[in-house]
């Protein structure tokens, strides 16, 4: 919680982060390679990683990325998505700052999914 506070992203975004990457809201156990990767942070397309391994790191990181793509936004960007192959204008800036962490369709939607879901089990308490 205090570092969605820290860098003012919604914590629903951090864990769908943590469940589209790594599914680690619904594994039982998770190994070392999972949480060092949680969230997806620095592991490029094309095999490159940066080096932000572990869960806090990976936390940190992806919510201070989340956060400085969402204040880059202007109403005017588009993102190439989907290795190059489409372009789309964002409407909103959580658009945005979503696409320009995982610029594909799929992940995009895997994330809309998983926010559902939490909202839906939210309601249902």
């Amino acid at each position: 919680m205090a570092t969605s506070q820290k860098y003012n992203v919604n914590p629903a975004r951090i864990l769908a982060r943590l469940q589209v990457e790594q599914r680690l809201l619904t594994k039982q156990r998770a190994s070392k390679g999972a949480l060092n990767h949680a969230t997806g942070y620095g592991a490029f397309d094309d095999g490159r990683t940066l080096k932000s391994k572990g869960l806090h790191s990976q936390i940190r990181n992806a919510a201070r990325t989340l956060n400085d793509h969402y204040g880059r936004f202007s109403g005017n960007e588009v993102v190439r998505i989907d290795y190059g192959q489409k372009i789309v204008k964002p409407e909103t800036a959580a658009t945005y700052s979503l696409l320009k962490y995982t610029p594909h369709t799929h992940g995009a939607r895997l994330n809309s999914e998983v926010i559902t879901n939490m909202i839906v089990a939210s309601l249902e308490r």
